[in-house]
């Protein structure tokens, strides 16, 4: 997953990080460590998560991919 050049991840059913890439790592300005298990309140300190969750449901009940635009702030500016 460090390979590829933008933010990738997984998460569990509760919606907690798993695993993610050296580039999400950067951007969101935590190591590994303080991202695992955690939501995307925390990792991203509130500026984004508020419809996460909501998308992760959807994803995990319809079984589908699911295409979005959102601005993320982050040590690296935005993406």
């Amino acid at each position: 997953m460090d390979n590829i050049p933008y933010m990738a991840w997984f998460k569990n059913k509760s919606s907690q990080y798993m695993i993610v890439n050296n580039e999400f790592k950067e951007h969101c300005g935590k190591d590994f460590d303080t991202i695992r298990g955690k939501d995307d309140q925390f990792v991203w300190d509130g500026m984004i998560g508020e419809n996460y969750r909501e998308y992760d449901l959807k994803v995990m009940t319809e079984r589908k991919q699911l295409i979005f635009d959102e601005i993320i702030p982050g040590k690296k500016g935005y993406k």
